[in-house]
């Protein structure tokens, strides 16, 4: 790290713009951050986000390069230049700036970093390699040790449920860098994010667009957005009526208990099955994970009896988990009753950390597994859990275009 001491005669420095532009993450917000407990409300994607997506927040260019950008619950983050190098805690903000064609710049990122998609889209290479995969948000000083040019980490959690204080930011803002991340877009909870303190809520598209300002990816940002909102209209513009589509549990197995999750849900965490339209079997269920993070047995889950089961996270960090949860339900007397299993029709679910470039594949992923008749069946994943080489004519959206995006020929 360079000295925090600064020569005042001196004009400051790309650091020291990048250090210290992200103050206001120390105060404003954060003080009023409560612990809420009431009920989770139905949100929308509309409500309590920011309300014209085309008004990003950024400023324009300073004389010396400078802009800033504006991010909830973080405020106004300077920066006088791009950062040259970004420690993400969730996987979305990796994928990303790998969207940008800038994933060179994540030094850091928690265990289970999706980019096997990478490898379905022609000549897009991410490099993980040295890249440090861990939960560097445990220990204080691992922010110090880092010492990247921003923190893609959401501040709020960090004070709410962790062990960190206001005072804590503020240090590592001051001395380190400057934070810039909205975790709580991921499931629009208000029961858990302080949207009565101001806390705002975005779409993955308007988070891809307030990185973009970051990055200096405005351009190629509008060209994600575009492919992603072609996506998902073809895709609801073929779906069948409502009485036709299946009823979905979302779920995870995982030490012999049944996790239920909603499937349709605002935030980036579900954004490759809501726009979908199917029905949520747990829709009025109190024990949903998001609500009161209850869970169910078998015969719980089989008076719901689904058509279709999703298995949350099947992609990634609970990869091997699926098949255990197959055999399970499978071998069981009860089990086997499920209509999902009786049909075939239990599947790996997405990551719900996700940028565009993996939401694209996993709307994808999420229409064939639903809507087979309307989309074509899903093949499954290879021996190495590398998402399939789906043949052209059955492509959902244009790999070739993506690619384009991602390395600059716009």
């Amino acid at each position: 790290m360079s000295d925090n001491d600064t020569n005042t005669t001196e004009a400051p420095t790309r650091r020291d713009y990048i250090k210290y532009g992200g103050a206001v993450v120390g105060g404003g917000l954060l003080a009023g951050c409560t612990d809420r407990s009431e009920s989770e409300s139905t949100p929308t994607e509309t409500a309590n986000a920011t309300e014209n997506s085309s008004d990003t927040g950024a400023e324009s260019d300073g004389d010396d390069g400078s802009y800033t950008v504006e991010l909830s619950p973080v405020g106004e983050v300077a920066f006088d230049g791009v950062p040259e190098t970004a420690a993400s805690l969730l996987h979305i903000w990796a994928d990303t700036l790998a969207s940008f064609g800038q994933g060179e710049r994540v030094i850091a990122v928690r265990p289970g970093y999706i980019t096997s998609h990478y490898e379905r889209l022609p000549g897009v290479e991410v490099d993980t390699a040295g890249i440090d995969e861990s939960v560097f948000t445990d220990d204080k000083e691992r922010f110090y040790e880092l010492d990247p040019d921003v923190f893609h980490v959401d501040p709020f959690p960090l004070t709410e449920w962790g062990e960190w204080n206001e005072d804590d930011i503020t240090e590592i803002t001051d001395s380190v860098a400057p934070f810039f991340a909205n975790g709580g877009s991921r499931t629009w909870s208000e029961s858990q994010y302080p949207v009565d303190d101001g806390y705002e809520f975005y779409t993955l598209e308007e988070l891809t667009q307030k990185f973009a300002q970051v990055y200096k990816a405005e351009e190629q940002a509008a060209e994600l957005v575009a492919v992603r909102e072609e996506l998902v209209s073809e895709i609801q513009s073929n779906l069948p009526p409502e009485s036709d589509r299946p009823s979905v549990g979302h779920i995870l197995y995982y030490n012999d208990e049944i996790y239920p999750y909603l499937t349709n849900q605002s935030g980036f965490g579900k954004a490759h099955l809501t726009p979908l339209g199917a029905e949520d079997a747990f829709a009025d269920l109190d024990k949903v994970y998001s609500k009161n993070g209850g869970t169910l047995d078998l015969e719980g889950l089989l008076e719901r009896d689904p058509d279709v089961l999703i298995k949350f996270m099947g992609v990634s960090a609970w990869f091997d988990a699926y098949e255990e949860a197959v055999e399970t339900f499978e071998n069981d007397p009860v089990g086997q009753e499920l209509t999902a299993i009786q049909n075939d029709r239990f599947y790996r679910g997405g990551s719900y950390d996700q940028g565009i470039p993996l939401n694209l594949f996993q709307l994808e992923m999420s229409a064939k597994q639903l809507y087979p008749d309307q989309f074509g069946e899903w093949p499954g994943f290879d021996e190495e859990g590398v998402l399939p080489a789906i043949p052209e004519d059955e492509r959902l959206f244009d790999r070739q275009r993506v690619a384009d995006i991602i390395n600059g020929n716009i």
